[in-house]
């Protein structure tokens, strides 16, 4: 038990100086910015018609888009619930249609691996014995039609999500199948670290790392935030063998205008504190929504200006947890096929039921036909595979 108290006292250490050294580094010209950009986007993906992130729409046709990696990923893999860092140009018009022209789209996710257990009743699956939570506003991809009861154990799937540190549960915005994977990869916080066996924990996951590079190793410490990519089979003794292990941390690019969403993961104060490992500055920030809800683990939104790997926030919003009433999502395109008996129809790709109420505008339901360009707004259905529509918007002609 005392051990325990030390390792949680450790780890609320080392996260608190995660916090603060950026601003330090920063306060004493040690971190070179690289130059200001004009926006930046960090977020999941909640709108598809130029992707929309953080409520602000971005052109990304002439984008680079690549993984955390930095390798080339297909435009087609920009789907809503993808977790994503945006660099873009400065941000036009009003609120409720603002929108900027991306440069660069990456995309990143929490864990790639086989599904262990799947509690249908509690709604959570574990991945590399990480618990993810289903949530109103988890998206389920191609190949699980029938979202959570699609699962199975043994399949490989990306979790796209945001870490809960404290519960140490991840809450997924996407869930797909990859069965073809190289390697498995999980981003957690370094639990017990057994130096002479060359193991640390992640959670339940009991990490190998004897067989990588010294300045990987060096990162096995207790609290240290870590991004590890695995073998894909267990080695005999149980554990997983560890191909490399670089930082968990989010890094993100010098912005005038930065929008960022995710979960507190360390917290000095409702004025200092991260998102999803990024540095937050809250001490000129206004609080729409107070401070007393700026807790470890809350799902906050940030408006301000990135600098030197810190955002300097304007204002703080706190988006509670994800249910129908604020896990909306907006869909921009052509109806591509209608059953109007049916009252579906499928934009983008996605299947969109308009059977219940609907507001039109510029146009009523009788004015649906295929190539027909709308804007979509909806929630997803029960299970996670395609929309509910709760307004549709006619656009052009």
């Amino acid at each position: 038990m005392v051990a325990d108290r030390t390792l949680r006292a450790a780890r609320r250490m080392f996260m608190v100086l995660r916090l603060l050294l950026p601003a330090a580094l920063i306060g004493c010209g040690g971190v070179d910015s690289g130059g200001t950009g004009a926006s930046l986007g960090y977020g999941p993906i909640t709108g598809l018609g130029s992707i929309i992130v953080n409520g602000v729409r971005f052109d990304e046709s002439n984008a680079t888009i690549t993984d955390e990696d930095g390798l080339a990923v297909a435009r087609e893999r920009l789907q809503l619930g993808v977790m994503t860092s945006v660099e873009a140009s400065a941000i036009t018009g009003p609120a409720g249609d603002r929108r900027a022209t991306a440069h660069r789209v990456r995309l990143f996710s929490e864990l790639i691996g086989p599904i262990g257990a799947i509690d249908s009743t509690a709604q959570t699956i574990e991945v590399l014995q990480q618990p993810v939570r289903i949530t109103p506003a988890t998206v389920f991809g191609d190949g699980l039609s029938s979202g959570l009861a699609s699962l199975q154990a043994g399949m490989v799937v990306e979790v796209f999500a945001q870490l809960d540190s404290e519960s140490g549960r991840y809450a997924a915005s996407r869930v797909e199948l990859r069965s073809a994977a190289a390697s498995y990869s999980v981003r957690g916080t370094v639990g017990q670290v057994d130096a002479g066996a060359r193991t640390f924990t992640l959670g339940a996951l009991v990490v190998d790392y004897s067989q990588v590079s010294a300045s990987d190793a060096a990162r096995a410490v207790a609290g240290a935030q870590v991004r590890v990519r695995l073998q894909t089979s267990p080695t005999g003794a149980g554990t997983w063998r560890a191909t490399s292990v670089s930082s968990g941390q989010r890094s993100i690019a010098d912005a005038d205008e930065a929008h960022i969403e995710g979960r507190v993961s360390a917290l000095e104060s409702a004025q200092r504190f991260s998102i999803d490992g990024v540095p937050i500055d809250a001490s000129a920030a206004a609080f729409p929504d107070g401070t007393g809800a700026i807790v470890l683990g809350a799902r906050v939104s940030v408006e301000g200006s990135a600098r030197g790997g810190v955002v300097f926030a304007k204002e703080v919003h706190v988006e509670g947890e994800e249910d129908g009433s604020n896990s909306t999502y907006e869909v921009h395109g052509t109806v591509q096929s209608l059953d109007a008996a049916a009252r579906t129809m499928v934009v983008r790709g996605l299947a969109i039921d308009f059977s219940g109420t609907v507001r039109f505008e510029n146009g009523t339901v009788d004015d649906l036909r295929v190539g027909r360009s709308v804007e979509v707004e909806a929630v997803l259905q029960p299970d996670g595979v395609g929309l509910i529509a709760r307004k549709i918007s006619f656009e052009g002609s």
